[in-house]
């Protein structure tokens, strides 16, 4: 309720969690993504964590797996494979006969979670819906400060709010 609250009724850009080991709180972060992407249109999510095998982790063992283990009444629908280890894409599956038709319209949400390498550019570009900077305190290679510089960015339209970044961290 907290990170609803703060995403669709304030101002604020993000906020950060500091916690305690083995609290959950990447799995509230998976699931407020499933969330966003899962039931509005053209809504962009990512991922970036510590290092580059932890956001894909993450993401393949939260979001991926915790996806497909919901009742089918529960998901939207996808076109992303059973092993996709890269992407969830909410749109209608394509028939293979027409996959070479270029002026094809995308049927479904047209939404989409992804993770990106932890890098100074990881989605400093484009519009941002929602951001699950997963150990945010303990990057590695970038500094969070100028990092967070570049990705705020994203999660507006001018002066609108547009985004949301969750960034727990021990």
């Amino acid at each position: 309720l907290f990170l609803e609250h703060c995403w669709l009724r304030t101002s604020l850009l993000g906020v950060t969690r500091g916690k305690g080991r083995r609290q959950g709180a990447t799995s509230i972060g998976a699931f407020f993504e499933w969330y966003i992407a899962g039931r509005k249109e053209f809504q962009n999510c990512g991922i970036v964590s510590m290092n580059d095998d932890a956001a894909a982790a993450v993401f393949q063992k939260m979001v991926m797996l915790g996806f497909k283990a919901l009742l089918p009444c529960f998901q939207k629908e996808f076109d992303s494979t059973d092993d996709s280890k890269s992407y969830l894409r909410f749109v209608k599956p394509v028939e293979k006969k027409k996959k070479g038709i270029l002026a094809l319209k995308r049927e479904g949400l047209n939404s989409y979670i992804d993770y990106k390498a932890t890098t100074l550019n990881a989605y400093d570009s484009g519009r941002l819906s929602f951001l699950l900077g997963d150990e945010f305190g303990k990057w590695e290679r970038v500094n969070v400060n100028l990092y967070w510089s570049k990705v705020s960015k994203t999660l507006r339209e001018g002066r609108k709010k547009v985004g949301f970044a969750y960034m727990p961290t021990t």
